[in-house]
């Protein structure tokens, strides 16, 4: 696993835009922020049973999100296994925002 201070797995940045559909995976990262996703001022769509598997974090083990970022989750996405040594498990959001629908799940 590999191991940063933001994006253990994946890092987007200011106006970036991560896509995941067709059962993708993302997992097994560390980070102190994001140890699957990080997303900083950017746009994270994750679908069609796409997952986000077994990171840890201090805070946002899934997907940490700041700076006005827009993670939206669908289609039977999931968050699971992530564990975070401060805030959110699966996902922490500061200054940003989360839509949930169609099936998709945090654990």
């Amino acid at each position: 696993p590999s191991t940063s201070v933001g994006g253990g797995a994946v890092r987007v940045d200011a106006g970036g835009t991560l896509t995941m559909i067709n059962a993708a995976r993302v997992g097994s990262g560390t980070a102190v922020r994001g140890g699957g996703i990080y997303v900083n001022a950017g746009t994270v769509n994750i679908g069609s049973g796409s997952e986000v598997l077994v990171s840890d974090a201090q805070d946002g083990a899934g997907i940490y999100a700041t700076g006005g970022s827009q993670i939206n989750l669908s289609g039977g996405a999931v968050l699971a296994g992530n564990e975070a040594t401060g805030d959110g498990g699966a996902v922490h959001l500061t200054g940003s925002t989360l839509s949930i629908a169609s099936s998709a799940r945090a654990a």
